[in-house]
C-alpha cells in the first residue's frame, strides 16, 4: 500500500495534471461507469465528520475520503481499493488533493461555459480555495486582470502578494474594497466564502458573464442569490443528488420545479450566445477525489516504482 503526504502530492502532480484529471472524469461520468455517494456528515459540538464515497468501475476503484472541518484545523484522509480483489492500494493526505481538485474542475467548467474571450476575473473570497481557483482559470482563459476581494484587507493584499508569483507575469492583479463595481465589469466571478448570505447579486451582473460558486456545501448557506439563477441561461453542478442535500445556492435560489433547469457538468453542453449568464455550482465530489488520486498513484509507481498498478 502507498502512503503519501502533503508535500510528496504537491511535488507529483501539477494543476495541468489536475485539469487533465478532472476532464478525464466528464468523460467516465458520460460513460456511466462513475457512482458517487453524497457527503454525509456527523457532528459533535463545534466539530464535524465527513465521509464521502465513489467507485469507478470501468477502472475497478473504490475510494472514500473522511476529513473532519470545524472550530479547530481539520484533518483529511483519502483511501483507494482496488474493487475486484478488495486490496488497499492507497492512502492519502488529501487535503492538497482537495484544492487542486476544486481548481481543476472550476477551470473545466469555465472552458465549457465561458467566453473563449473572457479576460477579466473577479475573486471573491482569499481563503484555502482561492488560490487554486486563480491558477486554474488562468489555464483555461488569457485572464489579463484579476481583482481580489474578502472583507479583512490584509487578507486581501498578503493573497495578492502570495500568488503574484504563480501567475503569469502579463496578468494584472488587484486587491479591491468593494465587490459590486467589479462585479458589473468581469467576464469572470469565482466565490470562494465562507458567506452565508449572497455576495454576489444577479442585478450586478453584465451579459456574457460566468460565474463559479465554490465555497457553499450546506444548505441554508448561498454565495449568490435567486436573481444569478432567474437571470442565468446555464446552470449546471458536478453532482444534481449532492447538490439536492447540500448546495444552499441552489436549494435558496431555485423553486423545486426550476430544478429541471440545472445540468449536470459532464452534459453541459459548451456556450453558443457570447451575450449569455451562466453558472457553474460546485460541490466537490468523491470522483473527483478519486480520479486525482489514480493519476497520483500512476505517476508515483511511473516516477518511484514500486508495485504494478493494475486497473
Amino acid at each position: 500500500m502507498l502512503q503519501l503526504n502533503e508535500a510528496q502530492i504537491d511535488r507529483i502532480i501539477s494543476m495541468d495534471v489536475a485539469i487533465e484529471a478532472m476532464r478525464d472524469l466528464l468523460h467516465r461520468t458520460r460513460r456511466n461507469q462513475i457512482e458517487v455517494l453524497p457527503r454525509r456528515r456527523l457532528e459533535d459540538g463545534d466539530m464535524y465528520l465527513a465521509t464521502m464515497a465513489s467507485v469507478d468501475r470501468a477502472s475497478h476503484l473504490f475510494s472514500a475520503k473522511l476529513y473532519t472541518t470545524g472550530a479547530r484545523r481539520g484533518s483529511f484522509k483519502l483511501f483507494l481499493w482496488n474493487s475486484r480483489t478488495g486490496a488497499l492500494l492507497g492512502m492519502f493526505d488529501a487535503n492538497r488533493l482537495g484544492q487542486l481538485r476544486t481548481g481543476a474542475m472550476s477551470a473545466v467548467a469555465t472552458d465549457i461555459m465561458a467566453r473563449k474571450d473572457a479576460a477579466t476575473l473577479l475573486l471573491v473570497g482569499t481563503g484555502f480555495q482561492a488560490e487554486t481557483q486563480a491558477l486554474a482559470l488562468s489555464r483555461v482563459r488569457r485572464i489579463e486582470q484579476i481583482w481580489v476581494y474578502s472583507r479583512n484587507a490584509a487578507n486581501r493584499e498578503h493573497f495578492v502578494h502570495r500568488i503574484q508569483s504563480h501567475l503569469p507575469q502579463a496578468i494584472a492583479i488587484n486587491s479591491v474594497d468593494n465587490v459590486e463595481p467589479y462585479a458589473r465589469q468581469a467576464d469572470l466571478i469565482v466565490t470562494a466564502t465562507t458567506a452565508r448570505t449572497p455576495v454576489i447579486h444577479g442585478a450586478w451582473l453584465k451579459p456574457g458573464v460566468h460565474l463559479n460558486a465554490v465555497g457553499s456545501n450546506h444548505p441554508e448557506h448561498a454565495e449568490v442569490d435567486s436573481e444569478t439563477f432567474a437571470r442565468a441561461s446555464a446552470i449546471a453542478t458536478d453532482h444534481i443528488e449532492g447538490a439536492r442535500i447540500e448546495s444552499g445556492d441552489l436549494l435558496l435560489g431555485l423553486a423545486e420545479e426550476q430544478w429541471s433547469r440545472v445540468t449536470p457538468l459532464a452534459l453541459q453542453p459548451s456556450r453558443t450566445d457570447p451575450n449569455a449568464i451562466s453558472i457553474f455550482v460546485s460541490q466537490g465530489i468523491e470522483s473527483e477525489d478519486l480520479v486525482l488520486a489514480e493519476y497520483v498513484l500512476r505517476r508515483w509507481v511511473e516516477e518511484k516504482g514500486g508495485p504494478e498498478y493494475e486497473s
